[in-house]
């Protein structure tokens, strides 16, 4: 079963991440989990980046957390960091 939440207003300097389980649930070489407290270790540290770069650098974390590089579940994210529209 789903539920819908209320909306969510985003504003300038908000950040949303969305992030499948293969991202929560990568183990280490000792069985621990990656874990939503890994994954927002990792997000709070990368925050000021670009979303590509946090994106990119959270699915190359999760490979070398793995003991052997080899990650079983699907490795897939968002990041959408809220910001000023550009006049290019």
């Amino acid at each position: 079963d789903y539920t819908q939440s209320e909306l969510v207003q985003l504003e300038e300097g908000d950040a949303l991440f969305l992030m499948t389980d293969g991202v929560l649930e990568t183990l280490d070489r000792d069985g621990e989990e990656f874990g939503v407290e890994g994954a927002v270790r990792y997000l709070r540290a990368h925050i000021a980046k670009p979303a590509r770069q946090i994106l990119n650098g959270l699915q190359s974390f999760v490979r070398t957390f793995t003991p052997d590089e080899t990650v079983l579940d699907d490795v897939t994210g968002v990041v959408v960091k809220v910001g000023r529209a550009r006049a290019d």
